[in-house]
């Protein structure tokens, strides 16, 4: 897939981007709808590749490595960094009104980069996103993100940050994760796709030693939003809202709305639930479905959709 950088940022920092179009697409239609898609911490852009390469040809997708991420050669100095480099991203690229597609933890980052800039998006697609209106889930996941333990966890778990020297002991590492991934429930989904993101995330040096990104601080990072800001979890968090985010559903995700959430939900004018029979892994499970969703909502962001 054709790659290209944003090289000015408003924070004063290089913030290249890597963009996926998608495969079947010769050259940009001037009337194709812009979808800005958003991977989960700790995976880069080509997450996203089974899903662009079944987009219909009315959208242009762009595929966006997070700071500290796959090639990107912006780290996560601060929680605001991944939000804010969504918006960067889209008036670099000079988007018009891009439908914002995250997954999982991403989901939180593209929701609070929509309630700063909420006229600079047509919508959010939350893969198995948390509803955002609890601060005690809020409390509650950002102690166990930024406890003791966890930066250990994802270093033995999934060698993050690991430092090594010379092609062959890379290799080594991306050989040891695909088998990991064997035997390990987080990663099994991810099959093939898996070997595509560990090689795009070994960062190689000139002095011939690599790094597997991200570091543990960019997963970590995100989580440390102070409890008094306005954006953090809370029943005011989507309140800026001026267009729809839409909760999707996973039938074997990690979340799932409670009778009380979806009541909550449905009584809110901008969010929007629907469902997909998937696991936790969407873009890999069922990426024609996926890809069939954002066509969708790109069109029409307050399409009538099955709840």
């Amino acid at each position: 897939m054709p790659e290209g950088d944003v090289r000015r940022s408003e924070h004063g920092r290089v913030a290249p981007v890597r963009c996926a179009r998608c495969p079947h697409t010769a050259s940009v239609r001037h009337d194709a709808v812009p979808v800005l898609l958003v991977h989960s911490l700790g995976t880069c852009c080509v997450f996203w590749h089974d899903v662009a390469a079944t987009l219909g040809p009315d959208v242009h997708a762009y595929a966006v490595d997070l700071p500290g991420h796959g090639r990107s050669t912006t780290e996560m100095t601060s929680w605001t960094d991944a939000w804010a480099h969504l918006s960067t991203v889209t008036r670099e690229l000079g988007l018009d009104r891009p439908l914002l597609v995250a997954h999982d933890q991403s989901t939180y980052l593209s929701a609070v980069a929509l309630r700063h800039d909420p006229t600079l998006y047509r919508g959010l697609v939350a893969l198995g996103g948390t509803l955002m209106l609890d601060p005690e889930g809020g409390h509650e996941a950002q102690a166990f993100v930024l406890s003791d333990g966890f930066a250990p966890m994802l270093v033995e778990r999934f060698r993050f940050g690991e430092i090594g020297v010379g092609e062959e002991a890379a290799r080594a590492l991306v050989e040891d994760m695909v088998a990991r991934s064997e035997r390990d429930w987080v990663l099994a989904a991810l099959q093939a796709g898996l070997r595509r993101e560990v090689e795009r995330s070994i960062e190689r040096r000139p002095d011939g030693t690599w790094r597997h990104k991200p570091p543990v601080e960019a997963v970590q990072r995100p989580f440390e939003v102070p409890p008094e800001s306005p954006d953090f979890p809370g029943p005011h968090f989507y309140d800026p809202l001026t267009v729809p985010l839409w909760l999707v559903r996973l039938g074997e995700g990690y979340e799932a709305l409670t009778d009380e959430q979806l009541a909550q939900v449905q009584a809110h004018p901008w969010l929007r639930t629907t469902f997909l029979e998937s696991g936790a892994w969407p873009q890999y499970e069922r990426p024609g479905e996926v890809a069939a969703l954002i066509d969708r909502l790109a069109a029409d962001p307050d399409a009538d959709l099955p709840q």
